[in-house]
Formats: structure tokens, C-alpha cells, sequence
């Protein structure tokens, strides 16, 4: 979110290769960023030496990382929900490991608007 802050050509990267649902803890966050808005947690973070502004590779780098990351967690809170069949996860599962496959094949992949409300 710092980047976008500093680089704000980097929003296209993020809302071009991503969905906004990888980032639901900051949500309110990342959308003050985008739209430029005056937020003082905005400004906590600007001032935070410790979070570091990112060039394009490692920005896109971080955006894969968290990809995988995220589809990872989908698949275990998946496994774990009470409230699904065992058809319905296996559906959802399978969902998942293709999105992971396209992934691994260097494409970007967009969250099942379904699948959000899931987890």
C-alpha cells in the first residue's frame, strides 16, 4: 500500500494482476490509497521507515507472493468449513488448484466472487 502511495502508476499493476479481496484486512487502507484520499493510517505508513517503497519487480514479486499465499489459506479454510458437503469442497478444491495452476503458469487470476463470500 506504501507503494501506491509514492508510486501511484503502480495502482494499475495491482488492479490489473489482482483482485482488491487479497487485500480484505486493509481493504479501507487500500482504497484511501487509491482514490488519494487524506488518511491519517495513510500517513502512519508513509512515515513508517520500516515498510519499504517497492520498484516494479518486487512490487509484482510481492503481488505473486501474496497470490499464492492467499490461495493456499482459501484451500485450508475450504477443507475445514462444517457447512459444505463433501461435494461442495470438492468442487471448491478444484476450483482453487485450477486457479493455483494458472497461476503457476504465469498467468494472473481473479478470485470466484463466489469463493470471496466462502471464506
Amino acid at each position: 500500500i506504501k507503494t501506491i502511495i509514492e508510486k501511484p502508476n503502480f495502482a494499475d499493476i495491482l488492479l490489473d494482476r489482482v483482485s482488491k479481496v487479497l487485500f480484505a484486512k486493509h481493504q479501507d487502507l487500500l482504497e484511501a490509497a487509491l482514490l488519494g484520499k487524506d488518511e491519517p493510517k495513510l500517513n502512519e505508513l508513509l512515515m513508517d521507515e520500516s515498510i519499504k517503497v517497492l520498484d516494479e519487480e518486487h512490487f509484482v514479486s510481492d503481488l505473486k507472493k501474496l497470490t499464492a499465499r492467499y490461495l493456499e489459506s482459501a484451500k485450508n479454510i475450504i477443507r475445514s468449513k462444517s457447512d459444505l458437503s463433501s461435494e461442495q469442497k470438492s468442487f471448491w478444491l478444484r476450483r482453487i488448484n485450477e486457479l493455483q495452476l494458472d497461476f503457476r503458469a504465469g498467468k494472473f487470476v481473479t478470485i470466484d466472487e463466489e469463493l470471496e463470500k466462502l471464506l
